[in-house]
Parts: C-alpha cells; sequence; structure tokens
C-alpha cells in the first residue's frame, strides 16, 4: 500500500523527507490512497482518499507518533469504512503487509482530493458531526463515470470479498 502526502501533511506529522515515485501503472483498489490536512474554523481534520474510487475520508487530525502507530491508524480507517459501506460482512480486522509513504502525484487523484478539501471546507460542520463529510462521497466523479465514489468504493469491496472467498470461507 502506498500513501501518497502532501509536504503540508508530511511536516505536521514530523516526517523530514520521503521519497517521490511515480506510478506508471494505474493501482488496483486500496493499493494507493492520498492524504492532506485541512482546517474548518480553527480544527484541524486529516483527509484521505482512495485512488481508484475517489472515496473519501475525513477524520479530526491528532498527533501521530511513529510509524507504526501511523499504520494502526490507517488501519483502523480502513476497517472503519469497509464495515460502514459493506451491509453482508463485519470485518473484525484488517492488515497492512507494507506501507510506503510517498509525495504526491501531480495527478487526477491530487486534483480530486483538493477538491474534495474545498467541499469539506464548505459543508457546515458542527463540532463532532463528521457525518456531513459522508456526502463528499456522494459527488458524481467524471472519472468514474459519473458514479459516485460510495458506489465505486462498495463494488471494489465486494469484488475483494469474492476474490477471498475464493481462497477461504467467508462465513
Amino acid at each position: 500500500m502506498t500513501v501518497r502526502m502532501t509536504k503540508k501533511l508530511q511536516k505536521s506529522l514530523g516526517i523530514k523527507e520521503i521519497p517521490s515515485s511515480i506510478n506508471s501503472e494505474k493501482p488496483k483498489f486500496l493499493d494507493e490512497w492520498y492524504m492532506n490536512i485541512f482546517n474548518i474554523r480553527k480544527q484541524w481534520f486529516f483527509i484521505m482518499m482512495e485512488s481508484t474510487t475517489f472515496y473519501t475520508i475525513v477524520k479530526p487530525y491528532y498527533a501521530i507518533n511513529g510509524s507504526q502507530d501511523f499504520i494502526d491508524f490507517f488501519m483502523k480507517v480502513i476497517l472503519e469504512s469497509f464495515n460502514k459501506e459493506n451491509r453482508d460482512y463485519y470485518f473484525k480486522d484488517f492488515q497492512i503487509n507494507e506501507m510506503h509513504l510517498r509525495n504526491t502525484e501531480n495527478k487526477a487523484p491530487r486534483r480530486i482530493i483538493v477538491d474534495m478539501a474545498y467541499h469539506a471546507e464548505i459543508k457546515k460542520y458542527e463540532k463532532g458531526k463528521l457525518e456531513i463529510f459522508d456526502e463528499l462521497n456522494e459527488i458524481p466523479q467524471a472519472l468514474l463515470g459519473f458514479k459516485y465514489p460510495k458506489e465505486v468504493y462498495r463494488d471494489g469491496i465486494k469484488s475483494l470479498i469474492k476474490e477471498c472467498g475464493n481462497i477461504i470461507d467467508i462465513n
């Protein structure tokens, strides 16, 4: 898994320097995420976006201490999103075997996460009411054939379950 971060986020997390890399192949579902921070009325948030579906997650910002804490945070975020968007199965665990931190690429996903941060900033957020950010996944995206990110993310989860069902008994 690759998490592409902006310089602003790297600085806030105390990360000195991370390498840049360019994807020569189109990433698969969950392979690549874009991440940034933004604020609304002096409250800071993480914004994370899966690069193939543009599914966007917003969480309150807090200081993360070290790479293992970051991986644990990210695993929890993905697990929560799986259980939120999948009605057929409850996931108890999600493991990230390998995570690479990289600088953002100047491609469509980077531009879309900037748009999503803008949309989040103009939401009528009230302290503690993070549900308002769920609406970010109901903005049709041209690069997805004008489908909602939520729909495409759910399809990705279904494909993953189907793929894993061939390996293990999922019942």
